[in-house]
């Protein structure tokens, strides 16, 4: 059956070279070497590159177009008589690209922008005879693990010290997380040559592709373990429960998070240990509302004292304090003391406002000399 490249691309015949580079670049992302070694990541890896070298080519793609596959046999065929590195007639497939007949494609202007570089990461692919040679797997940061920490609501106000207790991992003490058995050393691959790399061949229409590949013997490492430790079993790693001692920070809130730096996992393979993060959400209070640095409470009051008022024991988070209720204080008035809010994050000396909203108690029943007052003072309006 014929192939169908705008297909494999995921486009459609009309799309623009811009669009077949997007499209290219997306699927490229998913299923690359270094991204996805399975055999079916790195099946899709070739036929989107197949697909890719055909329709990125103005005159390859025109002849796709006009005569689909048959089309591009016959300009493999022209090409090749031209070079007078075949007879006509004779199978496609080598002789029209570097040594052995398979093709280099240089794609350094596809990875530059998701690999970081066209020479060292992505598929090997590099200009010249041969390519460049990439080298084995260098050391990776361990993996950063979270840990959710529920705060209470003063020490989320003024800080403090939590304790608490993770599980990660930790370089193996009895082979210095080599992975090998105390006396005995990893040796090169005898497959890659130390690599970490092996070369694959495409065959297209167009010839043969070569492509670089993580070394199914030793996973891209370059090296073996003959015999492995016997504590972590050849991982240079084990799992351990520890206790790490927080900083809370003054004026710290539900939605953010701490890093601990180098107490995530460590790595397997030589590189510094990830970092773990502290999210936090912060214990509600029976009493005390927080908006960021301002804090808001109610208070009930006596309806006299909304009339004629008063001084008040108010509840702060420092304490109790001395608040002056104005005469004349209306319902749901609210009062401001300056300065006795949460502090801002890290700073214990900038804090916001406490809010207090008054609550006038108007009472259902009044007793016989009651009303007489209330009726007294009526008349006097």
């Amino acid at each position: 059956m014929e192939k169908d490249f705008y297909a494999d691309l995921g486009v459609p015949r009309s799309a623009t070279e811009r669009e077949i580079k997007t499209a290219y670049r997306t699927q490229a992302k998913q299923c690359h070497p270094d991204v996805d070694r399975s055999e079916q990541a790195m099946a899709k890896w070739r036929k989107i590159n197949d697909a890719y070298n055909i329709l990125n080519n103005p005159n390859q793609k025109k002849r796709y177009d006009m005569y689909g596959e048959g089309g591009l046999l016959g300009a493999a065929e022209e090409a090749a008589e031209k070079m007078g590195k075949r007879p006509k007639g004779a199978p496609p497939g080598g002789g029209f690209g570097g040594p052995g007949g398979a093709q280099q494609v240089d794609l350094s202007d596809i990875f530059d922008s998701f690999f970081g570089g066209g020479g060292g990461g992505g598929a090997g692919f590099g200009g010249g005879m041969g390519g460049q040679q990439r080298q084995r797997r260098g050391p990776v940061k361990g993996d950063d693990l979270r840990f959710d920490l529920k705060v209470d609501f003063k020490k989320a106000c003024f800080g403090g010290k939590e304790n608490i207790r993770i599980k990660h991992l930790e370089n193996c003490d009895t082979c210095s997380g080599s992975g090998a058995k105390p006396g005995t050393s990893k040796k090169t691959c005898s497959t890659c040559g130390g690599q970490g790399m092996v070369m694959q061949v495409t065959r297209t229409p167009l010839g043969s592709f070569q492509s670089q590949a993580p070394c199914p013997q030793c996973r891209g490492e370059g090296t073996i373990i003959e015999e492995y430790c016997g504590t972590c079993v050849g991982k240079g790693v084990y799992q351990k429960q520890k206790e790490v001692v927080l900083t809370v920070p003054a004026g710290v809130e539900t939605g953010q998070k701490l890093r601990v730096r180098d107490e995530g996992d460590a790595s397997s393979n030589g590189g510094s240990p990830g970092d773990l993060y502290i999210f936090i959400n912060v214990e509600e209070d029976a009493e005390f509302k927080r908006v960021g640095t301002e804090i808001y409470t109610s208070l009930d009051i006596p309806y006299l004292d909304a009339i004629l008022g008063d001084e008040v024991q108010i509840k702060t988070i420092d304490g109790e304090v001395t608040m002056q209720i104005p005469a004349g204080s209306q319902p749901e008035s609210v009062l401001k003391m300056r300065g006795k809010g949460a502090p801002k994050l890290g700073d214990l000396k900038s804090r916001g406002d406490h809010f207090v909203t008054l609550k006038v108690q108007i009472p259902k029943k009044l007793s016989k000399k009651e009303r007489e007052l209330v009726a007294e003072l009526k008349s006097l309006q």
